[in-house]
């Protein structure tokens, strides 16, 4: 826009304009609010004065607040863009200075951009990627079955799981049932495993105890059951003398088998009562010894006995 000449009087000769410097392009008003006008024309006889700017020419001219201040004459117009440029000079430095301590602390929090994570970013991940290994482990098996030999006779575990089922299928006798109900028993987990075409068998029993001080006086209690049944006790070697052992080989009336042959253990770890047996009714004791052995030793593995 060219700046106005002011009215012409009459009977007066046209004055000479004064010469003209390029002008640059207003920047878009803020918020949609219109520049003022462009300052009037100096007299012919005034001073030529220097009005570029003071940055050479880069940034628009600051044009004055008001028409009051317009009429100044050129040493105001020019105190006042001078100071008007210098202050927005300023507010550029500042934006400038503001926007790059964003662009700096975005760089530390969020990366370089380039694939590599920063000191804080590196730390996230490796947190991050620990998370992965520190998940609570699974909760183990209270009464375990794990490594035993033989095939699982498949109605055994999954359908007696009580105390009161062991009960009902006569397993035990009315003394050893008297010896388990004085530990309080609960849950319970039996297991039945076959060996040589089922011609031996061992079974492991678990029955968890609420009185563990009643458990430990029935695991003598149950030993001694066995001894009056004509049993004897022995020992095997590698089991701990907790482990309280008994035996009988396979005994006949009459041609008939009254006794199996039948190795038994009884012991506590913690609040279970286990107990083990090898039983064979074709067999004597010798040959159903290692099936019991093993199955003894890797059950003290699952649930090792109280000392």
């Amino acid at each position: 826009m060219q700046p106005v000449a002011p009215p012409q009087q009459p009977q007066q000769p046209q004055q000479p304009q004064p010469p003209q410097h390029p002008q640059h392009p207003q920047a878009s008003p803020a918020a949609g609010f219109p520049q003022p006008a462009q300052a009037q024309q100096q007299p012919w006889n005034a001073p030529e004065t220097d009005q570029s700017p003071p940055w050479g020419g880069e940034f628009p001219p600051v044009s004055p607040g008001n028409s009051a201040e317009w009429g100044q004459g050129p040493e105001g117009s020019f105190d006042s863009e001078s100071k008007g440029g210098k202050g927005k000079i300023f507010a550029i430095v500042a934006a400038i200075v503001l926007l790059a301590g964003v662009a700096t602390g975005s760089f530390f929090l969020f990366g370089s951009g380039d694939g590599e994570p920063t000191a804080s970013g590196g730390n996230q991940g490796q947190q991050g990627g620990g998370g992965d290994t520190s998940q609570s482990p699974e909760p183990q098996e209270d009464m375990p079955l794990e490594g035993h030999e033989g095939t699982l006779e498949d109605s055994s575990s999954d359908t007696l799981k009580s105390w009161d089922d062991i009960a009902n299928i006569k397993l035990l006798n009315d003394d050893e049932l008297s010896a388990y109900q004085s530990t309080a028993p609960g849950n319970a987990k039996y297991a039945v495993y076959q060996h040589d075409g089922g011609k031996v068998k061992t079974v492991i029993l678990m029955v968890k105890v609420a009185d563990q001080d009643a458990a430990s006086a029935a695991v003598s209690e149950l030993r001694d059951i066995q001894l009056k049944n004509n049993q004897e006790n022995t020992s095997i070697n590698g089991v701990p003398g907790s482990v309280q052992v008994t035996e009988i080989q396979r005994k006949k009336d009459d041609g008939e088998i009254v006794q199996h042959a039948t190795m038994r253990a009884h012991y506590l770890s913690g609040d279970v009562l286990v107990r083990v047996e090898g039983v064979s009714g074709q067999k004597k004791l010798g040959a159903i010894r290692d099936k019991f052995e093993a199955t003894l030793k890797t059950q003290l593995e699952n649930l090792p006995a109280d000392e």
